[in-house]
């Protein structure tokens, strides 16, 4: 690809080793995308781990801010989140 264009292309890595920040944006995402409930009940969306400012490393605080940008989309029964 750099081949055919000039400034050469190029892309970031994961900052860490620890990908379940990124599970928890992508299950967020299709959670509120499809509203199907069972997205939400696959992965552990709120672990017991300090929320970070988010970075390229850690994007577990964007599904947060996404959960509380679509509220009105949250199915009641949504574990433990009351409108």
């Amino acid at each position: 690809m750099n081949k055919q264009f000039d400034p050469n292309v190029v892309m970031g890595g994961y900052e860490d080793r620890n990908d379940t920040d990124e599970w928890i944006l992508a299950t967020t995402e299709l959670y509120i995308t499809t509203q199907d409930d069972n997205y939400y009940r696959a992965v552990n969306l709120f672990p017991e781990t300090a929320s970070q400012v988010p970075t390229g490393g850690n994007v577990q605080l964007l599904a947060y801010y996404l959960l509380l940008r679509n509220v009105k989309k949250i199915s009641d029964e949504f574990g433990g989140f009351t409108r």
